[in-house]
């Protein structure tokens, strides 16, 4: 495993029903940049496609010079998530971590039934 090294970045992508939102801060914690799909004019549906999750990627082209090394948080369920992995390495990023938080509920352990006498 590769030591965390100082010059790092984070990018929080957080993808909801209908828009993504991107946060990339340095590893202490300072906010770089923070962007969502609807700066792009796009409405609805139209903000979680794999060409506006591309123009969002390319947002980060200037923070490619302060670091290469990347960690990636995904949070919410998208099918377009491997686009997003690719676009950033067509960038020239080098992903080191992929930290992914699903957050669906299977409803729990079922209590068991009461006998009936």
């Amino acid at each position: 495993m590769q030591s965390i090294k100082p010059n790092s970045l984070i990018l929080y992508v957080s993808f909801t029903k209908n828009n993504m939102f991107c946060t990339l801060t340095s590893l202490t914690g300072k906010t770089l940049l923070s962007t969502s799909a609807g700066i792009f004019k796009t409405k609805g549906l139209k903000k979680v496609t794999s060409t506006t999750i591309f123009t969002l990627i390319n947002t980060l082209i200037k923070f490619k010079k302060q670091s290469k090394l990347l960690y990636l948080k995904i949070k919410g369920i998208n099918k377009n998530k491997n686009e997003l992995i690719k676009s950033l390495k067509l960038i020239g990023f080098n992903i080191v971590l992929i930290q992914e938080k699903l957050l669906l509920s299977y409803g729990g352990c079922k209590n068991s039934k009461v006998r009936k006498l």
